[in-house]
């Protein structure tokens, strides 16, 4: 009896892990004078740099790359490249023909549930390509990066997230010649129309403070799926528009070398302002800041906390000296944090009560202002 349960639980567990565990594949099928070496796929995921996963060929031709399940769910998106016979790493882009238009695009997900993905595609040509920046100090322009990329030419519809990355290359309405409303405005409608969709999903949980409010953002993300608002970037974006309970905990205060609270008055509220030594977004706005704390500083407790690491500290604590900051500025060295706060783009801003129910909030302007002064005041 003894041996039939053992065997019994052995199923069960191989069982459990067969169901839970899957691996998820991606095929690919180059034509073309072009070989290569080597290939891996890089998955880009929140907070971290990217994960590179190598492919498996017999021919040089085709390659089989397999990713964890638990990749793919935390993945914004997957790209290409390879390294040809003479050591050159080149970064694969793609061609497709879209109602009569040749579009362009690098990335690739798993869309719908989908376990396989095959990819057949032809190779076109190479392209060398820099990253420039004009220098005001030399009056020249200055060369900071240089790369090749291999294009393909390639059936869009084999991948639904390459087919919408393609369409949609530019994504965002802050390249979109559209005007906020209407970017708003057709943004809904593709989702409406495709409410599974994983690229629609990853693009908004991506771009969060573009958006101008919450009210924006939730009308977005309801439009989604019940199964997409549950997933792991549909909890990133309600993260974002709701409140959630967020923990004391103390981080490192550089100037009295002391670990502190970030809630130190549970009297008034706390403003949590993310920043660091290298955002000049974030400096542009220590006069509205500064404004805040002049006129709210007995109903907010305002605290800077930085990203910056230990080789930018010293900068971060000359530009709280030179801006004669008068608020506490605390250091932010937990990833673990990072990520459960979900802080992205700086600067950025969490508003918690006394109760320690904590909020994402906007400070761009003075209707965010009037907004954050109407909840401290109103409690």
């Amino acid at each position: 009896m003894c041996y039939k349960r053992k065997f019994f639980f052995l199923i069960f567990i191989v069982t459990f892990s067969i169901c839970f565990s899957q691996n998820r594949k991606i095929e690919l099928e180059i034509k073309g004078a072009k070989t290569y070496n080597n290939i891996y796929i890089r998955a880009f995921q929140q907070y971290k740099t990217p994960i590179k996963f190598t492919g498996e060929t017999v021919d040089g031709n085709n390659w089989t790359f397999t990713i964890p399940d638990s990749i793919v769910e935390k993945s914004f998106d997957f790209d290409f490249k390879g390294r040809n016979q003479e050591g050159v790493e080149t970064l694969f882009g793609f061609l497709g023909v879209i109602q009569e238009d040749t579009l362009m695009g690098y990335y690739i997900n798993f869309e719908n549930g989908d376990r396989l993905i095959k990819l057949k595609m032809e190779y076109h040509h190479t392209a060398h390509k820099s990253n420039n920046r004009y220098d005001p100090q030399i009056k020249k322009t200055i060369t900071i990066q240089q790369w090749d990329e291999d294009y393909f030419l390639i059936d869009p519809n084999q991948n639904h997230y390459l087919r919408e990355n393609m369409i949609d290359f530019s994504f965002g309405f802050f390249q979109s010649t559209d005007g906020y409303d209407e970017y708003l405005s057709k943004m809904a409608s593709k989702i409406k129309n495709n409410p599974n969709s994983v690229y629609y999903l990853t693009r908004l949980a991506s771009t969060l403070s573009y958006y101008k409010s919450k009210k924006d953002l939730a009308q977005l993300y309801y439009l989604f799926s019940n199964e997409m608002q549950q997933s792991y970037f549909g909890k990133i974006i309600y993260k974002n528009i709701s409140t959630f309970k967020i923990d004391n905990v103390s981080l490192f205060n550089n100037e009295t070398q002391k670990e502190e609270k970030i809630v130190s008055n549970t009297n008034i509220y706390t403003l949590l302002i993310f920043s660091a030594s290298w955002c000049v977004p974030c400096h542009k706005k220590i006069p509205m800041l500064k404004k805040i704390y002049k006129e709210s500083n007995s109903m907010v407790d305002m605290v800077y906390i930085t990203v910056d690491d230990e080789k930018t500290l010293p900068n971060w604590n000359k530009l709280m000296h030179n801006e004669k900051i008068p608020w506490r500025s605390l250091l932010l060295n937990n990833k673990e944090l990072k990520y459960a706060w979900q802080i992205g783009a700086i600067p950025d801003y969490i508003l918690i009560s006394s109760d320690l129910k904590a909020q994402k909030i906007s400070l761009n302007d003075n209707n965010d202002i009037k907004n954050l002064y109407s909840i401290i005041r109103n409690k």
